[in-house]
C-alpha cells in the first residue's frame, strides 16, 4: 500500500497541566485532552480550573490546536445536574468535542448542548462497528477503541465503522480493560470509574494454582504478576496510518510538561515523516520513562514478557523552563490601503478567514512620509501571538507623501488580530452546528418490564443450576459455551444465556446467537451497544449486565428506550444512591464481582490452557494481606479475577425488593453451595 495516498491521523497529546499543555503544543500536538477539577477521570492530575479552562482553549485554538474536554466518570442521580451543567460551561468555552463514559451525561448533552461533538470514552469498553454504528446514531462523532485491540481488529473496526476511531499508541497499559476494573473500589473504596484509582495492579501479588494453604507454590516469578510495561507502538507507524485510523493518543495526564514534550515531538517527527522509529528514538523515549522497557504485545497479540514496574526515579525527563512555540505560529497574509481623503484599512487573511479594520484618514506628509518598509515594520509585530505576518505577504496600496502615526498602525493591527480571533471562534461554532447531532435514537423507554422482587442469577457451570435454583430464580443466565448443557429445563423461570463480555468481531457475535437460538434461547444478558442492536434484531428479549456501568437514572433510561428489558446496576452504587434511580433494575446481592477482566492470561504468562473452556482455572491471586481473589477463564483465554470477599445481602432483601429485583452471582460454588446460599435467602440469614 502506498502510505502516501494516506491521510496522517491527528496526534492526541496529553495535558494534565497548564504547563504539559503548552509543552504539547509546542511538541506539535494536533489535538490535546484534559479536564477540569470535577468529573475527569484523572482526578490526581492537576487538571484546570474554570478560568483555567477557558483560556486553555482560547490558547489551543489560537494555534490551530483542537480541544477534547474529558468528563468521563461515572455519576449518580444528585451529581447530574451539576455535570450537565459542567458541560454547558465547556460548550461556553469552545471545547471542541467532550470524552464522556457516562450515557446518562451523553444524553443531557445531546438534549441540552446538541453543538457539542461526543467522543465516547475507552472507559466505555466498545470495539466493533455494531458499537459505532449505534454511537454514529446518538450523535457520537468518534470511538476510542480499548488498547488491547491488535492490528486486525483495529483494521476491521477502522474499515467498517461509521465514526472515527482513537487508538491509544503510547503509554501506561491498565492490565484490566478500561471501564471493566473495579478492583480499587473493592479494595479501598476510591473508584478507578470516578478518576480515583489507586492502582492496585502495580501491587504485589502472589499467583498460585491452588488455594494457598502454606505449601503452594507461584506459578508467576515476577512478584508483580498484574504491573504491564507502557506500551509503545512507535516502530508500527506505517501499518497504523494504513489502517485509516482517525486520532493517536499519547497516554499521560499525570506526567510532567517535559514528558510530554518528549514524547509528542518524537510522534509528530515518525508521523510526519511516515516511518517507523529507529532504536535510538525508541532509546529515547525509553529514557523519558518506561517501566523496564516497552511492550507492543496487544497490538502484535504476542502476550510474552509484557510484566514491568515502574523505575525508582520514576520519570528521567529533564524539566524545561521554556517551550518555544514560535514553530506552530500561523501564517497570516495582509492588505494595507493608505490613500488621501479616505480611512487607513488593514486586511488579515488566514486560510479562508478575511477581516478588516478602518483606521484614521491619513495626512499630506510634512516630513518623512509612510513607506511600505516602515508601515510593514509596524503591522507585522505580532510579538507572542500565536499568528506571524512576513512583510512579504502584505500587498500595498499606497499614495505617495503621506503621513501616518505609528500608534494609529498598531491600533489597525490590534483591532485586526481581535477580529481574527473572534472569526475564527465563529467560523468553529458554525462548523459543528453544521454537523449532524440527530437526538432522534435518544428514545424514551416504551414498557420496562422489571418486575419488582424478581431474582435472577448468572452461573459460569451449567452444573450450578440445581434443582433448588431452577425453583427459586426467575431468570438463570449461562454462558454461551454452556447453554443446553444438563437437564432438559423445567424451572418455573426462564433460562437465559450470557454474551462474552469482550468480542472485537461483530460476526462472533452473530455467531453465537445463531447457536443459542438454535439451543433454545430466547432471552440473553448482553455488555455493549452492538451486542444489544444485534440481540434485538435477532429477536432476543435482552437484558444488560453490570458491566455497562449504569450509576444513574438517565443512564437507564437511555438504555431501557434502547429495548433493554432489564438491566443490572453497577455494584459501585450504594442503597441511598439506588433510592434514587427512578428506574427499577437489578441490584447484585450476592457472590464474588468481577474485578478485572485482562486480554492477556497472566496465570502462565500470556497463554492459557483453558481457551474455550467455561470453568475455573484453579489458579489464585494473594495480596500482601492474605486476601484470596480465585480466577477464572472466559474461554477466550482471557483471565476474569474476581474479588475475595463475596456480597451477602440475606438479611436486607427487604429494603431492595421494594426498589429493584435481586441478582446473584455464582462462580466457584458448587451445586450444594448452591442450595445453601437459596436456604440463606429464603430465611433471612445474616
Amino acid at each position: 500500500m502506498d502510505l502516501r495516498n494516506n491521510k496522517l491521523p491527528e496526534l492526541l497529546s496529553p495535558a494534565g497541566s497548564p504547563e504539559a499543555l503548552t509543552a504539547a503544543v509546542a511538541a506539535g500536538a494536533d489535538a490535546v485532552y484534559f479536564g477540569g477539577a470535577s468529573f475527569s477521570n484523572r482526578m490526581r492530575a492537576k487538571n484546570f480550573t474554570g478560568d483555567e479552562l477557558k483560556s486553555a482553549v482560547d490558547f489551543c485554538h489560537g494555534y490551530g490546536v483542537k480541544c477534547y474536554l474529558t468528563v468521563n466518570t461515572r455519576v449518580r442521580d444528585i451529581e447530574l445536574g451539576e455535570a450537565l451543567d459542567f458541560c454547558g460551561f465547556l460548550a461556553e468555552c469552545g471545547a471542541d468535542a467532550l470524552i464522556v463514559a457516562d450515557m446518562g451525561i451523553a444524553a443531557g448533552v445531546a438534549e441540552k448542548y446538541p453543538s457539542l461533538e461526543l467522543h465516547a470514552s475507552t472507559q466505555m469498553s466498545l470495539a466493533t462497528a455494531l458499537d459505532g454504528e449505534v454511537l454514529h446514531g446518538l450523535g457520537f462523532t468518534r470511538m476510542v477503541v480499548p488498547r488491547e485491540l491488535c492490528a486486525e481488529d483495529l483494521c476491521r473496526v477502522c474499515r467498517e465503522s461509521p465514526l472515527e476511531i482513537e487508538m491509544f499508541i503510547h503509554g501506561a497499559h491498565c492490565v484490566s480493560y478500561s471501564g471493566q476494573c473495579l478492583m480499587s473500589w473493592a479494595m479501598g473504596g476510591r473508584s478507578g470509574n470516578r478518576g480515583e484509582c489507586a492502582q492496585p495492579c502495580r501491587m504485589m501479588y502472589t499467583v498460585s494454582r491452588n488455594i494457598p494453604d502454606g505449601g503452594d507454590r507461584s506459578v508467576v516469578k515476577s512478584p508483580y504478576p498484574l504491573s504491564l510495561k507502557d506500551m509503545c507502538l512507535a516502530s508500527h507507524i506505517p501499518e497504523i496510518i494504513a489502517s485509516g485510523v482517525s486520532s493517536l493518543k499519547i497516554e499521560g495526564r499525570q506526567k510532567s510538561a517535559a514528558y510530554v514534550y518528549g514524547v509528542t515531538s518524537v510522534y509528530r517527527k515518525l508521523l510526519d515523516e511516515r516511518r517507523a522509529a529507529t532504536r535510538e528514538e525508541i532509546r529515547y523515549l525509553d529514557s523519558l520513562f518506561s517501566r523496564d522497557g516497552f511492550t507492543d504485545g496487544y497490538f502484535t497479540r504476542n502476550y510474552a514478557k509484557m510484566l514491568g514496574v515502574r523505575p525508582e526515579r520514576a520519570e528521567q525527563a529533564e524539566a524545561v523552563s521554556r517551550y518555544d512555540l514560535s514553530g506552530r505560529r500561523r501564517e497570516l497574509s495582509a492588505e494595507f490601503t493608505l490613500q488621501s481623503g479616505v480611512p487607513a484599512k488593514f486586511t488579515l487573511t488566514l486560510g479562508a478567514l478575511s477581516v478588516s479594520s478602518e483606521g484614521e484618514v491619513p495626512e499630506k506628509a510634512s516630513g518623512a512620509p509612510v513607506t511600505e518598509e516602515s508601515a510593514g515594520k509596524n503591522l507585522t509585530k505580532f510579538g507572542g501571538t500565536p499568528f506571524v505576518l512576513d512583510a512579504k505577504k502584505i500587498v500595498f496600496h499606497m499614495e505617495d507623501g503621506l503621513y501616518y502615526p505609528v500608534s494609529g498602525l498598531n491600533a489597525l493591527r490590534r483591532a485586526c488580530l481581535d477580529k481574527l480571533t473572534a472569526a475564527a471562534v465563529a467560523a468553529k461554532e458554525k462548523k459543528i452546528r453544521a454537523g449532524n447531532f440527530s437526538a432522534g435514537d435518544w428514545k424514551k423507554p416504551d414498557n420496562v418490564t422489571v418486575v419488582m422482587g424478581e431474582k435472577s442469577c448468572e452461573v459460569l457451570r451449567a452444573e450450578q443450576v440445581t434443582a433448588e435454583a431452577a425453583a427459586y430464580f426467575d431468570r438463570i443466565y449461562l454462558p454461551c459455551g454452556e447453554y443446553g448443557k444438563g437437564k432438559p429445563w423445567d424451572g418455573k423461570g426462564q433460562l437465559c444465556g450470557i454474551l462474552p463480555a469482550i468480542v472485537y468481531n461483530d460476526s462472533d457475535t452473530e455467531r453465537i446467537l445463531q447457536k443459542l437460538a438454535e439451543s433454545g434461547c430466547r432471552r440473553v444478558m448482553v455488555h455493549t451497544l452492538g451486542q444489544l442492536k444485534l440481540a434485538k434484531e435477532r429477536g432476543f428479549t435482552v437484558d444488560g449486565s453490570f458491566r455497562l456501568n449504569l450509576t444513574n437514572s438517565a443512564a437507564l433510561e437511555a438504555y431501557y428506550g434502547f429495548g433493554l428489558a432489564s438491566a443490572v446496576i453497577s455494584p459501585e452504587l450504594k442503597l441511598p444512591a439506588i433510592r434514587d434511580l427512578k428506574y427499577p433494575c437489578g441490584v447484585t446481592v450476592y457472590g464474588r464481582v468481577p474485578l478485572m477482566i485482562t486480554e492477556r492470561c497472566f496465570v502462565s504468562d500470556g497463554g492459557c490452557s483453558l481457551k474455550g473452556k467455561h470453568q475455573p482455572c484453579k489458579a489464585y491471586l494473594s495480596d500482601r494481606k492474605g486476601e484470596v481473589f480465585p480466577v477464572f477463564s472466559d474461554g477466550n483465554c482471557r483471565s476474569v479475577i474476581y474479588n475475595s470477599k463475596k456480597i451477602w445481602m440475606a438479611d436486607r432483601l427487604g429494603e431492595i425488593r421494594n426498589m429493584a429485583s435481586a441478582h446473584f452471582l455464582f462462580t466457584d460454588e458448587t451445586a450444594d453451595e448452591v442450595d445453601a446460599v437459596i436456604d440463606g435467602y429464603r430465611n433471612g440469614w445474616r
